[in-house]
């Protein structure tokens, strides 16, 4: 391989290698040629991997990833909002104070139920009496009724998950009545017409 004065490398190539390296000049006089830049000579050409992470090998500033980050999680927030908004039912539960306040006032008629078996009669009085004598305030000091501590009015009496009393009517008959107010908080006096909650 020469140099000539024009610049350009000399060298003697095949047909074959001149048609594989189209950065190859040809002359006049039968010989290849490649241009020669002595400014780049003896530098190594970088190429852009596919993981670098741009092409000169430095990583983006961390405000710009922290940036992505955000605009990120802006979208799939906007997102979730649009889902719910086009389906309302998604990621509601449903109200549990009937389901609860149903299976309350059910253990109050147990409770009196047994009370009335155990000592032959139903407890009397108040609603705040009456919920002292299930809850051991009897003449036989007999707990026949747990009632957590939200659910007991200032008073004594037994409360739903509204905070109103749960109604008690009760007497030495067969005849006994045990519901809440429901979801409204209006006595309807256990009438099934309304949403009072009448226990069984």
């Amino acid at each position: 391989m020469q140099r000539s004065a024009d610049g350009l490398v000399r060298s003697k190539r095949t047909s074959e290698h001149w048609r594989s390296c189209p950065d190859e000049v040809g002359s006049s006089d039968g010989h290849r040629y490649v241009q020669f830049n002595p400014a780049v000579a003896g530098q190594t050409v970088q190429t852009n991997q596919p993981n670098s992470p741009n092409s000169n090998g430095l990583k983006p500033p961390v405000w710009r990833q922290v940036l992505h980050v955000c605009l990120i999680c802006c979208a799939v927030a906007i997102l979730v909002m649009i889902c719910l908004s086009a389906f309302p039912a998604i990621g509601r539960r449903p109200p549990m104070a009937p389901v609860l306040t149903g299976v309350y006032v059910q253990n109050v008629v147990s409770a009196l139920k047994q009370h009335q078996e155990t000592l032959g009669h139903y407890p009397t009085g108040s609603l705040s009496q009456i919920s002292r004598a299930l809850r051991g305030s009897n003449q036989s000091g007999l707990v026949f009724l747990n009632a957590p501590s939200q659910m007991i009015g200032p008073s004594g009496e037994l409360l739903d998950a509204w905070r109103k009393p749960i109604m008690i009517v009760c007497t030495n008959s067969d005849a006994l009545k045990v519901y809440s107010f429901g979801p409204n908080g209006k006595d309807d006096h256990g009438d099934l017409a309304g949403d009072d909650l009448v226990g069984r």
